[in-house]
Order: C-alpha cells, then sequence, then structure tokens
C-alpha cells in the first residue's frame, strides 16, 4: 500500500478518518503501514484531537436532524458510525426523543439501538442533575419497546438495583472488585450507584463471594469458556478478596481434581494457567509449600491433557516457567542444603545404592565400598553436599576443587522437580573457580539416561565437551566456560 504523507495535523485528520477509526490497534494498521508512517501520525494527533474529530463528523451529520424529515434514519446511521462514550448527552437526547416522538410508536432496530447506547454508553457529569434527567428520559422513551433484559440492564445502570438479589448479581459482574472507582464506572448516575451501596455492605460483598465460591465449587457446577470468562473461581478464591483460607484451597483442589468430569476440554489450559498465575505468589508468601505442590501437579497434568492449540503452546509454557520458578524458591525454603558429615554416610550410601543402576561402577558391592570411602574423603574436606528434609537425606553432591568439578549428583525419585539438584548445583558453584573450565561427565546425548541431567547442566550454562568413557560406560563431559 501506498504510505501516506502526514506532516500536519490537517493531514493527520484525514489519516484518522480514513484508516484509523474503527481499526483495532495492533492488527490490520500495523500490517499496512510502516512504522515511519504511524509515528508520523501520533506525532500530529492526540487522544483529545482523535475524540475531536469524531465529534465533528458525528454532528456533521446528527446536526442536520429535523422533526418529521424523512432522511432523519439515515442520517442517524451515518452519525451513529462516529458515536462514542464522549460524545454529551446534551447533543444527543433532544433530537432522539424528537425521532422516537415521529415514529408514532414504532422505532426500527436502528433508532431504538441508538437510543439504548446513548442510555448506557455516554459518559455524564454525575454532578449536573440535569445531565441524569436526560439519561431517565431517554430510559423511559425506549422501555416499552425492549424486553425485559434490555429493561433490567437499563434500570440497573441508570436508577440502580431494587434488591439485595441484583446488587449481588451486578457485584459478580464486576469480577468482586473491591476498587471503588471501578464499581462507580458501572453505573451511569449518582443515584443508581448509592443504591447499589445500600445494598453492598462490606458484609454483604464478603458473604456474596463465599456463596458464588460455594456454588462454582459444588458438585453441578461445569467449567466452560463463558464462564471461566466471566469470573475465574481460582482468581476469587486464591488471591486477596477477603474469602481466601486453606479451607477453600482445598475445596478448589477437590473440586479440579475431576477437571475431566468437571471443566470443558477446551479449557484445560485456561484452568491450568489460571492455577499457577493466581495461587503461586500467595501460597509461596504463606509458606502454603504442600499445598502449591499440588496444585502445580494438577496444572501439569491439565496441561498434558489440554488439546493442542495455540493457547495452550503459549500460556503452557508460561505456567511451566512459573512452576520450576516457585519450584526453586521452595527448594530453597524446604530443604536445608548442608555439609555432608561422617554421621550422614550411612543414609547417603544407601540413597545412592537404591539408584546405583544410573552410576556406572556402582553395580556391584565393590564398587559401592569403594564409593563410600570416596564419600568419606570428600566430606572430611568439606566437598560433600547433601539436601535434607526434616533430617532426611534426599540429594546428595561431591564436588571436587582440584579438579574444579561437580563429581556425583544423586536426587531421591520422589523428591525429584523440585528444585533440589539445582540448589545443589548452586552451592557447589559457589565454591569452584569461575575463571577455568568447571566441567561434569553425564551420559551421553543418545543415552536416555542423559535427557534430564543434560538438561539440567545445560540451564546452568553447561555446554558438550569431549567424548569419554568411564567405568566402560560411554559419557560425555560437560563445561561452564570461565566467567567473562
Amino acid at each position: 500500500m501506498e504510505q501516506p504523507k502526514i506532516t500536519n495535523t490537517k493531514q493527520a485528520r484525514d489519516f484518522y478518518k480514513r484508516y484509523v477509526h474503527g481499526c483495532p490497534r495492533g492488527c490490520d494498521l500495523y500490517e499496512a503501514f510502516t512504522p515511519e508512517t504511524l509515528k508520523a501520525y501520533e506525532e500530529h494527533s492526540s487522544d483529545e484531537l482523535e475524540l475531536q474529530w469524531c465529534f465533528e463528523e458525528f454532528e456533521k451529520y446528527f446536526s442536520q436532524i429535523t422533526s418529521k424529515n424523512p432522511g432523519n434514519h439515515k442520517l442517524l446511521k451515518s452519525a451513529w458510525e462516529w458515536h462514542n462514550e464522549c460524545t454529551p448527552i446534551r447533543t444527543v437526547a433532544e433530537k432522539l426523543e424528537t425521532m422516537m416522538n415521529d415514529c408514532n410508536g414504532k422505532p426500527d432496530k436502528t433508532l431504538l439501538k441508538c437510543v439504548i447506547s446513548a442510555a448506557l454508553e455516554t459518559d455524564i457529569n454525575k454532578s449536573d442533575e440535569e445531565e441524569e434527567k436526560l439519561l431517565m428520559r431517554l430510559m423511559e422513551l425506549c422501555e416499552p419497546y425492549v424486553n425485559g433484559e434490555e429493561r433490567d440492564q437499563l434500570r440497573l445502570k441508570i436508577t440502580g438495583p431494587v434488591s439485595e438479589a441484583e446488587a449481588k448479581h451486578q457485584y459478580m459482574l464486576n469480577r468482586f472488585s473491591y476498587d471503588p472507582d471501578s464499581i462507580s464506572d458501572d453505573f451511569q448516575t449518582n443515584a443508581a450507584e448509592q443504591n447499589f451501596r445500600r445494598f453492598a455492605t462490606p458484609e454483604n460483598m464478603l458473604k456474596w463471594k463465599q456463596e458464588y465460591f460455594d456454588e462454582w465449587t459444588g458438585k453441578e457446577y461445569f467449567f466452560s469458556k463463558e464462564n471461566m470468562q466471566c469470573v475465574s473461581v481460582i482468581e476469587l478464591g486464591a488471591r486477596n478478596y477477603g474469602i481466601y483460607s486453606r479451607k477453600n484451597l482445598q475445596k478448589l483442589f477437590d473440586k479440579l481434581s475431576d477437571y475431566k468430569n468437571c471443566a470443558a476440554e477446551d479449557q484445560y489450559w485456561h484452568i491450568a494457567y489460571e492455577l499457577v498465575s493466581n495461587l503461586s505468589k500467595r501460597l509461596f508468601e504463606d509458606e502454603e509449600y504442600d499445598m502449591l505442590e499440588k496444585f502445580f501437579q494438577l496444572a501439569v497434568k491439565m496441561l498434558c491433557d489440554a488439546p493442542d492449540c495455540w493457547s495452550r503452546e503459549y500460556f503452557g509454557s508460561h505456567a511451566l516457567d512459573i512452576i520450576d520458578q516457585y519450584r526453586d524458591l521452595m527448594d530453597e525454603k524446604m530443604f536445608d542444603i548442608l555439609r555432608g558429615t561422617e554421621r550422614d554416610i550411612e543414609p547417603w550410601t544407601e540413597l545412592v545404592r537404591s539408584m546405583r543402576d544410573n552410576f556406572p561402577g556402582l553395580e556391584t558391592d565393590a564398587g559401592m565400598d569403594d564409593y563410600r570411602n570416596t564419600v568419606l574423603e570428600f566430606m572430611k574436606e568439606n566437598r560433600a553436599l547433601c539436601a535434607k528434609d526434616s533430617g532426611r537425606i534426599v540429594g546428595v553432591l561431591l564436588y571436587s576443587v582440584t579438579h574444579n568439578m561437580i563429581c556425583c549428583l544423586a536426587v531421591s525419585p520422589e523428591y525429584r522437580r523440585n528444585g533440589i539438584a539445582s540448589a545443589l548445583i548452586t552451592e557447589a558453584l559457589e565454591w569452584l573457580d569461575h575463571s577455568r573450565d568447571i566441567t561434569v561427565t553425564t551420559f551421553r546425548e543418545d543415552d536416555p539416561r542423559g535427557a534430564a541431567p543434560r538438561a539440567l547442566y545445560k540451564k546452568f550454562g553447561f555446554v558438550e565437551g569431549k567424548l569419554v568413557t568411564e567405568f566402560d560406560c560411554p559419557s560425555q563431559m560437560l563445561v561452564l566456560p570461565p566467567s567473562a
């Protein structure tokens, strides 16, 4: 497309009228025009100017509307393409009423739609009683011609709820916000807002949230795209909305554990992401590590079962990144990384013995005896690290300062994916010389046993080194190059 020249406000106005108005930013606009063209437009426009240009176009058509004019409907349709919430209510109310009076009780859909949108969407000065009266008049004009749902919507926005049930429903639509400004935006008039607050006491708002939470975690509730988008039960129960408790978290976990029977399959990724993004910070700060890990495992299962789609890949990868981050943080909090001593030698060797098939050279009792003696030597030199959970050894690592290398790393299978290996490596690297190569030897790339350790070491910056053979096992040295 030929790029228009924009060097002044008039050219920016023409560009706005032709291309920007009604075009979602970041979509077609950014595909059709170069960054230079869009930058030039931004330099010669502003939000205020765009509103002014809209109103000028609106007025060009709307000002021609007169009583009994057969062309009024065409003018109204053209004008309304430029109408927005900032169009003054005083400008539109009188002529809309004129057109409603001219239609002899039979307003067409276009006219009725314009009256309703003016009543529901126009920003007014709530301290101006005259503007509030104009909104009330617009509501009265269209009430005889709208269905019950539209009538209730008009009444709620302009006069406010007349019962606790209506106020509760409006509060839910507001996503249970505590923000007074956000609640105020839900209502067109001061009277409507005051009627809402008459029912929405702090005690009632807390009660409503718990009632909705109980409903959503009940047996009959089914999570689909529609109600997941409306209000997130996870956000409500997990964050600081006044009903956060371990009891509610357990109810949430119990409900979602049955996700195959209580949620639409295409929402698995959504629920998993909501769990991770909303729960992690709060549960971690409250040191609810066991509960957090349960939700993490549930989220991973849901992502695995979710259908392949862009959303699953995008949000799933973000969720897994968050899980890895908090598991590392939990490891630092939950497990003690200590220097192994001779008192630890028996549980240390028993842990490694239970996994000795993954350690070439330790398959025999003689090999284990040699390993035990080696560990004792490392313990004497303070080069033996162990992770303990309530005194129980669940992970071990040996490192050599002389050879500047990590020699042995093992984590109990039931404690894996909790950041223990990362914590042990991090501690060992603190004591090794980063001015020269730091090395570790593990299984080769074509050995399935090497997938997890190779990925772990590469996360710390290790790169592939030379191929070697240790204890008759094809292996490879990984190298952490010197720091710059």
